[in-house]
């Protein structure tokens, strides 16, 4: 960092960690309020994922859900003697 911006920030009162501040300032990862910024490709892939556990679980379900019926209709077939064929 030049000599004259140090002193141009001196001046002005700003101290502190200057590279860090310059850092910051140029690669753009700070935003006013220190926090960092929102990326829209993570926001969008963490939009994709909850919707993929969404439609996941929903799946899960309905395979238990059949599951069930199957076990159930075979012992319905054991208990009452109907034929497989029928």
């Amino acid at each position: 960092m030049s000599l004259l911006l140090v002193s141009f920030f001196v001046e002005k009162g700003f101290y502190g960690d200057l590279e860090q501040w310059k850092t910051d300032l140029t690669n753009g990862l700070k935003s006013a309020a220190g926090r960092p910024r929102k990326d829209p490709e993570l926001f969008e892939l963490r939009k994709k994922e909850e919707e993929l556990i969404r439609e996941l679980k929903r799946k899960d379900k309905a395979l238990a859900e059949f599951a069930a019926r199957v076990v159930l209709l075979k012992k319905s077939h054991l208990l009452f003697g109907v034929d497989e064929d029928n």
